[in-house]
């Protein structure tokens, strides 16, 4: 069976497939039920279509035709990263209350486990996909994914699919105005993989503030750690390296920030008397950083209801033609970790946005 150039990346439907197949609706779905009434000759005809295009009926993640389970996967990049477990944590019990149960999937960002548990969790049926901070650049993936199950991304950029997004240019402008504001103007930016489309918009967000505000960016204080274990760690160890280190490090994530604490203490670096520490998150564990680390809070809980409300009704009515877009906002809280070098008393901006 070969298709129509326009249907290249064309989510199926059953019309389609009869049309396709030059049988009724009736007729596939009767094929799809495994029903005696259909000839062996128009099954076959039938099942040769569903099966060039990768088919696989709305209905069965609506459990009409072909019974789903009541399982939602999770494809998660990995699990040392503080905010993916603490999503998880909120996303869990609110599925469970729905009556689905969570299958988690640590990918590693590796394309190869991406696409395996996909195809896995097509092959096992499950009612819904939500994926976290992921990117997914296979059209032919993306339409298998479409055509089997709900699909909800977090933090991902994912053509067609539902979306969860955060304030990230601009929660990272306002951790940085903050630091501006308290008089630094070594200010260096630390993370990883600044090619992905929410961690490149913080970069952006660093890169905006500079500018607007008129402090040189000096691009030896910008560092992309890629795929490093620990990237605040390394990073901050080369910051402190240069002969003349900045005197504020915002870090792309707490992740990264719990990565510079370190560094900084294995070296007698004194935060912030010494040098400044912001980051962006909010996570929960990281207040037990000492001192306090000032961050920008994302509102996590939120993320998780939005998720699981999206997730569950596209189990219920299918994924929309048209997609829907969720941003949600981001505010500064101020710690400890930012020292003052102005002379004036201590600046606060707790909601600081340009």
């Amino acid at each position: 069976m070969v298709r129509d150039s326009g249907e290249e990346n064309k989510v199926f439907k059953i019309n389609d497939i009869a049309r396709m197949a030059g049988v009724s609706i009736t007729t596939v779905s009767r094929v799809l039920n495994d029903s005696d009434k259909v000839s062996k000759k128009t099954r076959k005809k039938v099942l040769q279509v569903i099966q060039s295009v990768d088919y696989v009926p709305n209905e069965m993640a609506r459990g009409l035709v072909m019974k789903s389970n009541k399982i939602i996967g999770m494809l998660i990049p990995d699990i040392f990263n503080g905010y993916y477990a603490e999503l998880t944590t909120y996303i869990e019990p609110l599925l469970s209350e729905k009556g689905y149960s969570l299958q988690l999937c640590i990918t590693n960002s590796e394309p190869d486990k991406i696409a395996y548990y996909i195809d896995d969790m097509i092959r096992r049926r499950v009612a819904g996909i939500i994926i976290l901070s992921m990117g997914i650049d296979s059209d032919e993936m993306i339409r298998k994914m479409r055509n089997s199950m709900a699909v909800v991304s977090i933090e991902g950029d994912i053509e067609g699919v539902d979306r969860i997004c955060v304030e990230n240019k601009q929660g990272i402008y306002a951790a940085v105005e903050n630091l501006i504001k308290n008089g630094h103007k070594k200010i260096a930016f630390v993370g990883y993989q600044f090619e992905r489309g929410s961690l490149g918009k913080r970069v952006e967000g660093y890169r905006k503030a500079m500018t607007d505000y008129g402090v040189e960016i000096c691009e030896q204080y910008v560092i992309d750690e890629g795929n490093h274990k620990n990237p605040g760690y390394s990073a901050a160890l080369k910051l402190l390296q240069l002969d003349d280190p900045p005197t504020a490090v915002q870090c792309m994530n707490e992740y990264c920030a719990h990565g510079v604490y370190m560094a900084l203490m294995e070296k007698g670096i004194r935060i912030p008397d010494d040098i400044s520490v912001s980051a962006f998150d909010g996570q929960e564990n990281t207040k037990l950083l000492v001192p306090r680390l000032t961050t920008v809070a994302l509102p996590m809980r939120d993320m998780a209801k939005e998720a699981v409300e999206l997730v569950i009704h596209n189990i219920e009515f299918g994924n929309p033609e048209v997609l829907r877009s969720v941003t949600l906002p981001t505010v500064l809280k101020t710690g400890n970790s930012v020292k003052n070098l102005t002379g004036i008393s201590q600046l606060v901006y707790p909601q600081g946005t340009p």
